[in-house]
């Protein structure tokens, strides 16, 4: 493995960034508060008001719009009950049942379909039990009974 000494030449080459960076640092010091703003300095005497409301808004500020800013409260969004009122309330739809089959499962035949136990007979419904009597529907209306009628 070959070495090669470094020469002045490439020392200062590569110091020259560090040193560079060195001078900005200190030199700028003295040069940022001239570009930094001096804050504000309230000129009259007496307390510190304790209220931003009492504080004076400067002239190119529209008052109206600096209050408004001020009362600014959280959007909440308005409660929506999904409870439906009587007056509100829509009929539960009707079915007619044209058979059932008790045996190997339990099968009904709604409105010309046919269902099992398990089964959605609509998106609100869902057939809980099928008996020779009728079919037990759960959903939207609580539990209800179609009698069958033969």
């Amino acid at each position: 493995m070959d070495r090669k000494i470094l020469g002045t030449r490439e020392m200062m080459l590569l110091a020259a960034p560090l040193i560079g960076g060195l001078v900005l640092f200190f030199a700028g010091q003295n040069l940022i508060p001239a570009f930094v703003e001096k804050p504000a300095v309230r000129k009259t005497p007496g307390p510190v008001p304790v209220s931003i409301t009492e504080l004076p808004a400067p002239d190119y500020l529209d008052r109206e719009l600096f209050e408004s800013a001020i009362r600014v409260r959280p959007y909440s969004q308005p409660v929506t009950s999904k409870i439906q009122t009587p007056h509100q309330k829509e009929p539960p739809p009707a079915y007619r049942i044209s058979f059932i089959y008790i045996g190997n499962g339990s099968y009904a035949i709604i409105n010309g379909r046919l269902y099992k136990e398990g089964d959605r007979i609509s998106p609100d419904e869902k057939i809980i039990k099928i008996s020779p009597d009728g079919v037990l529907l759960r959903g939207k209306w609580g539990d209800r009974w179609i009698k069958f009628s033969e």
